[in-house]
């Protein structure tokens, strides 16, 4: 498998983690490029790069300011307001992301970044799986030369080995930073693929589903719902995953007291 870590050029965070990877042994099977543009708005640069999956190495802004190091999918459950397309998903490299989540979780063990999954969001809209990965939540973070070069690590260290392939799930429910699929990600043998949180769910009809299940690189076995984190769209969410055929699990049921 060949990847593309993408830099973009006007985000000091991607270019603290850029330095940061130049100090690092690259494996043979992955590239680095630039480009000009924010990185939510460089739709279809997947034509452009030699990888088959693409990694932004990216800066996370957060109204809170916590530290925190990031990874998520691209898409839009509802308009674009932030690059891509509205209401499109981009194909996911869930086991890529499972891997790229424990190495960094592993990697910030004796540091106060806080470190978690975010909701499929923003832009950009391309052909290739793909998959960010952010430090912040503040331009002091941005900067931070540790941050980077844990992001650094964590890219090489994921890419410079065998990733297996894991069962897959669509996640449902939850709030934007998801505590329980955060679990699931590093305490079970389970993949998380694209995740629409509460905030979402009034959006997800069948058309998102199918575009959910449908987007992943692995099959996808099905939805994983955060029980008590579903608000109001729970039965209407239960009766659509019944009306498809789309079988689901509580994630309380995976995860050990």
């Amino acid at each position: 498998m060949k990847y593309s870590i993408i830099i973009p050029e006007k985000d000091a965070a991607s270019l603290n983690i850029y330095d940061a990877i130049l100090k690092e042994k690259l494996p043979k099977n992955a590239e680095i490029r630039k480009f000009d543009n924010e990185s939510i708005y460089l739709d279809g640069i997947d034509k452009e790069v030699k990888g088959e999956i693409l990694i932004f190495a990216t800066r996370h802004r957060a109204a809170s300011g916590k530290k925190s190091l990031t990874c998520h999918f691209p898409g839009n459950w509802d308009k674009a307001e932030l690059g891509g397309k509205g209401r499109k998903l981009c194909f996911v490299p869930a086991s890529l992301l499972k891997a790229m989540f424990i190495n960094l979780k592993k990697n910030a063990i004796n540091t106060d970044f806080e470190i978690t999954l975010e909701a499929t969001h923003h832009g950009p809209d391309l052909d290739k799986p793909a998959m960010f990965i952010e430090l912040g939540s503040s331009e002091k973070e941005w900067n931070d030369t540790n941050g980077g070069k844990i992001i650094a690590k964590t890219i090489v260290e994921t890419l410079s080995k065998n990733i297996p392939e894991r069962k897959t799930y669509i996640a449902l429910g939850s709030i934007h930073y998801p505590h329980d699929f955060n679990r699931i990600e590093l305490e079970t043998e389970i993949a998380i693929s694209h995740h629409c949180p509460k905030y979402m769910l009034p959006n997800f009809d069948k058309e998102m589903l199918l575009q959910a299940i449908s987007k992943s690189k692995e099959k996808c076995s099905g939805a994983i719902i955060d029980w008590k984190g579903m608000g109001d769209q729970k039965n209407r969410i239960i009766r659509l995953l019944n009306d498809s055929g789309i079988n689901y699990i509580k994630s309380s049921d995976m995860l050990k007291e």
